[in-house]
């Protein structure tokens, strides 16, 4: 068994999370700028560059990424309007590197660490002729945005989670280590049910080792898909680790399709999704109430997974943002949250869907497709 997980350090994973997002917006028709903390532009996309002819250095040797704004109290009004909020968007004018003014719908948004601290502005312009105002035409716009957040904030997120288990990690395993030692010493033949005991921690720990490496792996868009799973199999290994913190009053209502089709999947990645959603099903229960699990082939293609619980549901003013990456709402609806961002990222990369329905006082349900062979 190892003793310790080797993790990247919280600057490395935003650095390669970072360039993920410069990658994903380098060839977009939208101009994008990254202006870090200090001020300084750190990245143009092809689109700003054709646009405004600056290259990073030389809009930085030219005075920083606020000196080509045609009205000077633009920038600061913005940056004050950062002290509240992380977003902001509005109408500006430029200059371009030959001093013509030219008109932009721009959104910019703060990326912050988990101290609240801005790490970097995404900023993303479109010329006012190509920009309609509406809701529904500006919502890819807005997808971009969201999205390379997400990316830069994956980074942190993984971090977070190495320093979170890793450490108190290693105490346990070098502690269980010692205590292997000094049970061998009173029970060499292993005949005293301490030995059981100290087997069952001895896994559950390698399985939180494979938990940590396997969000990180996620978490940098990294998924083997080398094996066919028969999920009723995961799903059942799922239910089987929780068998202890589930209290004896929740049901617990199993349905599984004896035929169900085989599909090319990481299992440890669904063992993931599988926990996440369940853990907030039991806590979302509070003290009773029954949880019912299900799958079936749902057409030639896919099978479905229904996870669904009797508790008290999402509101649904929030039910939209429940995947959105560090969003929780535990003390209205039970801890759905920050897991299922994880959660979605999985299924997405399995080339699945994942989605769900919850009613307050009723309950929620989790659906989830997954393509088979």
């Amino acid at each position: 068994m190892s003793t310790n997980i080797k993790l990247p350090n919280r600057q490395t994973s935003y650095n390669k999370n970072l360039a993920i997002a410069k990658l994903a917006v380098k060839y977009c028709n939208d101009a994008v700028q990254f202006i870090d903390r200090l001020g300084n532009s750190t990245y143009h996309n092809q689109a700003f560059i054709n646009l405004l002819g600056y290259s990073t250095e030389q809009i930085n040797s030219a005075g920083g990424p606020y000196s080509v704004f045609a009205d000077p109290d633009i920038p600061n009004k913005i940056m004050a309007h950062f002290d509240q909020k992380e977003h902001w968007e509005g109408n500006v004018e430029l200059f371009n590197n030959i001093g013509k003014r030219i008109q932009f719908f721009l959104i910019i948004t703060a990326v912050k660490n988990f101290n609240h601290e801005v790490i970097t502005f995404i900023c993303i312009y479109r010329t006012i002729d190509n920009s309609k105002t509406t809701d529904n035409d500006n919502e890819p716009f807005l997808k971009k945005i969201e999205e390379a957040e997400k990316l830069a904030r994956l980074g942190y997120f993984s971090s977070a989670i190495s320093h979170e288990i890793n450490n108190p990690l290693s105490i346990v395993q070098t502690k269980l280590f010692f205590l292997k030692r000094r049970l061998a010493q009173v029970y060499p033949q292993k005949n005293d049910e301490s030995w059981e005991y100290i087997e069952k921690i001895d896994q559950q720990v390698l399985r939180l080792s494979n938990l940590a490496n396997s969000i990180l792996q996620y978490a940098k868009h990294r998924v083997k898909k080398d094996f066919l799973v028969n999920v009723n199999q995961v799903l059942m290994q799922t239910v089987s680790s929780f068998k202890e913190i589930i209290p004896a009053s929740i049901k617990l209502k199993i349905d599984l399709e004896p035929a169900l089709y085989l599909i090319p999947a990481d299992e440890t990645g669904l063992e993931i999704v599988f926990k996440n959603i369940i853990l907030n099903a039991v806590e979302a229960l509070v003290a009773n109430g029954e949880i019912i699990i299900k799958t079936k082939n749902f057409s030639d293609k896919f099978i479905e997974i229904i996870i669904s619980d009797t508790g008290v549901g999402i509101p649904e003013e929030t039910l939209s943002r429940i995947f959105n990456p560090f969003y929780t709402n535990k003390k209205k609806s039970g801890c759905y949250g920050l897991g299922l961002s994880l959660c979605e990222n999985i299924i997405s990369e399995h080339n699945g869907q994942i989605s769900v329905n919850s009613k307050e006082n009723v309950g929620t349900e989790f659906s989830i497709h997954l393509p088979c062979i």
